[in-house]
């Protein structure tokens, strides 16, 4: 019997926005839980893709031993992207960012509401 994605992997949608790529739009990835970064809405670090290369970027100095945050809200999330969670009942990387931060839920438009 053929287990769905949902049900065989455990991991997280996410996303690069497009300033922060030479790709010409976002770029929308999964990201396995093998690897890990909080959030936090003041972070010390962005994803960043150039030349086809996916990594990460200081956004401040980091002292050693400072725990590295992603801003989970900030990751551009496509529409597409966020539909296809949505649908499937998951949460992609910036919908979790959001719930963080207070927003509550979608509203009829199918955006996340801060109220």
């Amino acid at each position: 019997q053929k287990a769905c994605v949902e049900e065989q992997v455990s991991w997280m949608v996410a996303s690069c926005p497009k300033n922060r790529t030479d790709l010409g739009g976002g770029f929308t990835y999964i990201l396995a839980h093998s690897f890990h970064i909080n959030h936090s809405a003041k972070p010390n670090i962005v994803t960043n893709v150039s030349n086809g290369v996916y990594f990460h970027r200081a956004c401040k100095d980091i002292d050693p031993g400072e725990e590295f945050f992603f801003n989970y809200t900030a990751h551009g999330m496509p529409d597409w992207t966020r539909s296809w969670c949505v649908k499937r009942n998951l949460k992609d990387e910036q919908m979790l960012g959001e719930e963080i931060e207070g927003y509550k839920g979608l509203n009829e438009d199918g955006e996340w509401k801060s109220e």
